[in-house]
Order: structure tokens, then sequence, then C-alpha cells
């Protein structure tokens, strides 16, 4: 593994509280995704974008990506709280 991926895993393991952004999915996907995955964010109805994972208004995944090596299996396998923002 990665020695800063193991370092922020170890960094999540002792968290108490994280807080994340949840941005707009096409504003995220504009810098981030390649054409045709930005396609199918828009075919799909991708509303929301929050830690590489793209979902429609009802929660569901459209598509996820590993940005910067933090997933949301990270955050459910650890005891954390979480907070999320939304961010314009």
């Amino acid at each position: 593994m990665n020695h800063k991926l193991k370092k922020l895993g170890d960094l999540i393991s002792r968290t108490d509280v994280l807080l994340f952004g949840i941005g707009t999915a096409m504003r995220m996907a504009d810098q981030h995704i390649a054409d045709d995955v930005r396609k199918q964010l828009v075919d799909n109805h991708a509303v929301g974008e929050a830690l590489g994972q793209y979902c429609d208004m009802d929660g569901k995944l459209i598509y996820s990506t590993n940005n910067i090596g933090l997933s949301f299996q990270m955050l459910q396998n650890s005891k954390c709280n979480c907070c999320g923002w939304w961010s314009r």
C-alpha cells in the first residue's frame, strides 16, 4: 500500500470527526473527469459529488473514482463521525 495512503488510513482510524465537501456533480466532473464519463453522469442525472462518488438525487451511485485515496468504504470501517457540507 502507498505510504501516504496508509498514513491517511491510520489518521482516519484515530479521528473523531471528519468534515468533507459535497459539490455539484458536473462542476466537479468538469475539473476531473473525462468526456465519456461526464456524458454518463449527464445521462444518469448525477447531481452531487463527495469523495469521488457521483450520485443522483436519490443517492444512487452513478460513478466512483479514487481522487485522493479517501473513500466512503474507508469511512464506513472507521469509528469517526462524518459531516459533509454542500458547496456552490
